[in-house]
């Protein structure tokens, strides 16, 4: 599989919140299927500890930049002009944890520019790159959704919102870019293991949420791409998704998810 899956997405994959969590887990992967690696976070020493877990028989770059600057995918399209950019995978996310009003609407707004404004550019980046003819057909784009954005979700609505944007961006420039030979998948899971979810949980209180680990939600995007547009990874979570968008009125499935939430951020 490894030379294969270079061979289509390689040499070099571009993860934007590579530093921790699923983003370092998909470098780690990536790196184990002998890409190239450039990890993309806003902070330096994370980064650097983190690229000391990644396989040493490939190339790793870092580079530091928060994509809730302006300027963040304008430094990154500079820092890999010269290398030949095979997969971008975009896992890194902004949220709003809390009630609506709560939250500023610097806060909301950060959300769907980080989650929606870069995530388009940075797509619309390397697609375009991608493309070229010298290329031959070849390429992919993983994008991280959520189940959250099968419906609303009360308490994280405008974060809901934008893994809602990117579920609908991914499923329609996937079908635009397989013209040029260029594999799009939107990966939506639940629940993951991982620093960012386990430190929003209040002390004393227990998610209901099956909880998956990252390293198979990682698996399960990898073994996708090419061969679907959206995977929910876990059967459990494959059953949540299925109640909400076909077997239950929506207004209910937005109440069923605001339930599930409000005890963790209410």
């Amino acid at each position: 599989m490894t030379n294969i899956f270079r061979e289509k997405y390689g040499p070099w994959a571009v993860i934007a919140g590579a530093s921790k969590g699923l983003g370092l887990e998909f470098t780690k992967q990536l790196a184990g299927l002998g890409l190239n690696v450039v990890m993309v976070a806003e902070s330096l020493p994370d980064l650097e500890k983190a690229r000391k877990n990644i396989n040493s028989d490939v190339e790793c770059k870092i580079l530091e930049a928060d994509l809730l600057s302006p300027d963040a995918a304008t430094r990154i399209g500079q820092f890999t002009q010269t290398l030949e950019v095979g997969l971008l995978v975009f896992n890194a996310t902004h949220r709003d944890l809390g009630p609506f009003l709560k939250n500023s609407v610097e806060d909301h707004l950060g959300v769907v520019g980080v989650n929606c404004a870069q995530t388009v550019t940075l797509c619309h980046m390397f697609a375009k790159r991608m493309a070229q003819p010298i290329r031959t057909k070849k390429g992919g784009i993983i994008l991280m959704g959520s189940l959250s954005g099968f419906t609303g979700t009360p308490y994280v609505s405008t974060y809901a919102a934008s893994k809602a944007f990117n579920i609908s961006l991914g499923e329609g420039i996937g079908e635009e870019l397989a013209e040029s030979g260029i594999d799009v998948l939107v990966c939506a899971p639940g629940a993951v293991a991982t620093p960012n979810y386990l430190e929003s949980i209040p002390a004393g209180v227990t998610s209901s949420a099956p909880l998956l680990q990252p390293e198979y939600v990682v698996k399960s995007a990898l073994k996708n791409l090419g061969k679907k547009r959206l995977v929910v990874p876990g059967w459990k979570n494959k059953l949540i998704a299925l109640l909400l968008t076909r077997l239950l009125p929506r207004r209910l499935s937005v109440k069923i998810m605001g339930s599930a939430t409000k005890k963790l951020y209410d």
